[in-house]
C-alpha cells in the first residue's frame, strides 16, 4: 500500500510538473507577441520566471520556428540582449469538439482568426473505431484548406526534391526509392510522387498504427508506401543478408532529436549498413537537431571513413521567416546534387571553430564528447 500511494504522488508531481512547464511556455509565447523586440532578461522581469527557465523556453520556442532571433538592443552596461519577434505566420491550429451528437472542427491562425469550421454527426452508433474515423475525416478537411501553407521538410525535402534522378528526360526514370528511419505521423510520404516508393522502418507498432489511423499521409500519397516494423539497424542488416540491398535513391535517419538517442544507429558499424543499401548517386541524410548534443562531428567523422562529401542544410531557406532550426548532413557523391543552385543557397558551411569529426564505433561512444555547453 505504502509503495501504491508513493508511486500515485510521485505520478501527480510529474503530472503537474508538466502543467507548470506548458502554462509558462504559453505565457513567455504571449509575451514575446505581444512585445516585439523584447529580450530574455525583459521576458524574465515581466513573467517572474527565472532567466534559465526563459531562456530554456525561448531556446525550444525558437527550434519549433514560432520565435527568432531579430538582432541586438541597446546596452547600458556589458553584453547587448539579443532581441525576440514572435514568428508563428505559418502556423496553425485545429481545434476539434467532440459531442455526443456532432464533432466540431475548427481551423485558426496563432492569433484566433478563424480559417475554416467544419461539424459533423458524430454516429456514436458506430463504436470508438467509427468516432475516431469521423474525427479524422474532420482533421483532414481542415488541413485541407492550408493548401502550400503546410510547410517545407527542408533537409529530407530537398533531398527528394532536387535528386538528379528527378531531372531525367523521361518521366519513369524519376522515379525515386525513398527510405525513412522513423515514421512519425508519416509527414515525408507527402513528398512523394508517382512511381515513387517510400520504405519507412518503425520500431514502434504503436506508431505505426496512429500514422495509418488517424493520419492520411500514407493514404494519399501519390508514391508506395511500405513500413517496416522493427529495430532499424537490425531490419537494414538482414536485408543484406538475404541478399536485398534496397538502393535507396534517398535515406533518411530521424531518430536523433531526444536527449536519449540510439547510439547504435549513429556509429560506424551502422553508416556502414545504411552506406551499403544506397544507390550509387544516393543522398544519405541524418537529422541531427537535438537540444543537448551536437551531432554534427559524428556524422562528419562517418563522412571521411566512406570518402564521401558531407554538407549541412538547414531550414533557413526564407531569410524572413528564419526558420533555422532544422537541420540535416548530407553524406553523398552525387556532385550533380551539390552543384544545384538551390541547393548550394541551402547549405550552412562548416566554420572553423567547429568541433572536429569524432568517430563512433559499436566499441566506444561517448556522449560527454559532443554535448552543448
Amino acid at each position: 500500500m505504502i509503495r501504491e500511494i508513493t508511486h500515485r504522488k510521485a505520478q501527480t508531481r510529474a503530472g503537474n510538473a508538466r502543467l507548470i512547464s506548458e502554462i509558462n511556455k504559453v505565457k513567455i509565447t504571449n509575451l514575446v507577441r505581444d512585445n516585439d523586440g523584447v529580450s530574455r532578461a525583459d521576458l524574465a522581469k515581466r513573467s517572474g520566471l527565472s532567466a534559465p527557465t526563459v531562456s530554456r523556453i525561448i531556446d525550444n520556442l525558437i527550434r519549433e520556428g514560432l520565435v527568432v532571433e531579430v538582432g541586438v538592443g541597446q546596452s547600458k552596461g556589458g553584453r547587448k540582449p539579443t532581441r525576440l519577434r514572435f514568428s508563428g505566420v505559418d502556423s496553425f491550429i485545429i481545434g476539434v469538439d467532440l459531442g455526443a451528437t456532432n464533432i466540431y472542427g475548427v481551423l485558426t491562425d496563432l492569433d484566433a482568426n478563424v480559417m475554416a469550421e467544419i461539424k459533423k454527426p458524430t454516429q456514436v452508433e458506430g463504436g470508438f473505431e467509427q468516432v475516431m474515423e469521423r474525427t479524422s475525416e474532420v482533421i483532414g478537411e481542415l488541413r485541407s484548406h492550408l493548401g502550400n501553407k503546410t510547410g517545407k521538410i527542408c533537409g529530407i525535402g530537398m533531398a527528394i526534391e532536387f535528386h538528379s534522378r528527378r531531372f531525367a528526360p523521361r518521366e519513369e526514370q524519376r522515379a525515386l526509392k525513398v527510405g525513412t528511419v522513423g515514421l512519425g505521423a508519416g509527414t515525408v510520404a507527402a513528398l512523394g510522387r508517382r512511381g515513387d516508393t517510400f520504405r519507412f522502418y518503425e520500431i514502434n507498432p504503436a506508431v505505426a498504427e496512429i500514422s495509418e489511423t488517424y493520419f492520411h499521409y500514407l493514404e494519399d500519397s501519390r508514391a508506395a508506401t511500405e513500413i517496416v516494423l522493427g529495430d532499424a539497424r537490425l531490419q537494414l542488416e538482414a536485408e543484406l543478408l538475404a541478399g536485398k540491398p534496397q538502393g535507396f535513391d534517398v535515406l533518411g535517419i530521424d531518430a536523433f532529436s531526444s536527449d536519449a538517442i540510439p547510439i547504435h544507429l549513429l556509429t560506424r558499424e551502422a553508416v556502414e549498413i545504411y552506406w551499403k543499401h544506397m544507390a550509387e548517386d544516393g543522398l544519405l541524410l541524418f537529422h541531427v537537431s537535438n537540444h543537448s548534443l551536437d551531432l554534427a562531428p559524428i556524422v562528419r567523422a562517418h563522412a571521411e571513413y566512406l570518402d564521401c562529401e558531407v554538407v549541412r542544410i538547414t531550414s533557413q531557406l526564407d531569410e524572413e521567416k528564419d526558420t533555422n532550426y532544422n537541420t540535416w548532413l548530407v553524406l553523398t557523391r552525387n556532385q550533380q546534387f551539390l552543384d544545384l543552385a538551390a541547393v548550394r543557397a541551402a547549405i550552412s558551411p562548416w566554420q572553423p571553430d567547429e568541433r572536429a569529426p569524432v568517430l563512433w564505433t559499436d566499441d566506444f561512444a561517448g556522449l560527454w564528447q559532443i554535448l552543448k555547453f
